[in-house]
């Protein structure tokens, strides 16, 4: 886990933190924008590498901390779920919750033994526990042929019925050579209250949102600016013609266009405030910007932006 850093919360600390309920909660884990891990409150754990041929066993500790183990177990413990962990494994977060390390083998049958392929004593300064996957210690139990021998062993005893080798070879061939067997779901349970959101998954989670919140802001500045440049562009011409507006709100084009034209050529113009008209005559109408850039305006082109300008005021003067 990148930038891992305690402390953990629990799930109901790490909702009101983030202002999600639960569902919220659950969807953004699904979604992969927060990863909750699981706390281990005191328990013993074997160190192991994974390969193609089985288990490749480190070590074993007794630990207390965080554990980041597969979405799917985070999953169903987040819909109440007591999870069995069996041999899944997972990866310990806290090197100062490892205590007690020990690096020979513990068990008391030799390797393969299990899921175990071979033994390699761990050296944690070599190979750190962030390399090293980890599952709960399991169980050493005496094998099926071995329970159900001594169970013989006291038929015979009891009613002289004689059983030798061979015939306790016959139940279970295969672990004849082994005397016991590694349970793995002993005292492997996770439960929903064991699930933690660490402070850098929360930082995380609100750094993200927030970055989105300030794109979005930006994303709507750029809109705001972009649909008001055409405006802008015109925004002296429209000025005078909503000044004709003002005085005759249902003007017609005709009428409209001759004030603009009176206007161009009076000493004393009654709309164009800021002289911006150079020349007016039926077809055209010729008008500088503050800033020096002369356009133009048919007749043709008048008509629609009157009846938009009018909408426009007609809009304004209700709202």
């Amino acid at each position: 886990m990148e930038g891992y850093e305690l402390p953990g919360y629990t799930l109901a600390e790490a909702m009101e933190k983030l202002g999600l309920n639960q569902t919220d909660l659950k969807h953004e884990v699904h979604t992969g924008n927060l990863t909750p891990v699981v706390y281990i409150a005191g328990r013993s754990m074997l160190l192991l590498s994974s390969r193609e041929e089985g288990w490749i066993g480190h070590g074993s500790c007794s630990y207390r901390g965080h554990m980041l183990v597969h979405s799917d177990t985070i999953l169903k413990l987040l819909d109440g779920e007591t999870v069995t962990f069996a041999t899944s494994r997972g990866r310990l977060l806290d090197n100062s919750g490892v205590s007690n390390w020990q690096t020979a083998y513990p068990f008391k049958s030799p390797t393969p033994h299990g899921p175990l392929s071979q033994w390699c004593n761990g050296d944690l300064e070599r190979l750190p526990l962030s390399n090293m996957a980890a599952t709960f210690y399991p169980k050493e139990n005496d094998a099926v042929h071995k329970v159900v021998g001594g169970w013989m062993e006291s038929l015979s005893q009891g009613f002289g019925v004689d059983f030798d080798q061979a015939d306790l070879d016959k139940l279970n061939p295969n672990q004849a050579a082994n005397d016991h067997t590694l349970d793995f779901k002993k005292n492997s349970d996770i439960a929903p209250r064991d699930l933690r959101i660490p402070k850098s998954e929360i930082e995380r989670f609100t750094g993200k949102l927030k970055a989105q919140q300030e794109s979005a802001k930006a994303l709507e500045a750029i809109k705001s600016v972009t649909q008001k440049k055409p405006q802008q562009r015109e925004n002296q011409l429209h000025n005078l013609i909503e000044l004709i507006l003002t005085e005759e709100p249902k003007i017609s084009a005709k009428r409209a266009w001759a004030m603009i034209e009176s206007d161009s050529t009076s000493d004393e113009p009654v709309f164009d405030k800021d002289g911006i008209l150079l020349n007016v005559d039926a077809d055209c109408i010729e008008w500088q910007s503050r800033h020096g850039a002369e356009q133009t305006l048919s007749w043709g082109s008048f008509q629609p932006l009157l009846t938009k300008l009018k909408r426009a005021h007609t809009e304004n003067q209700y709202s």
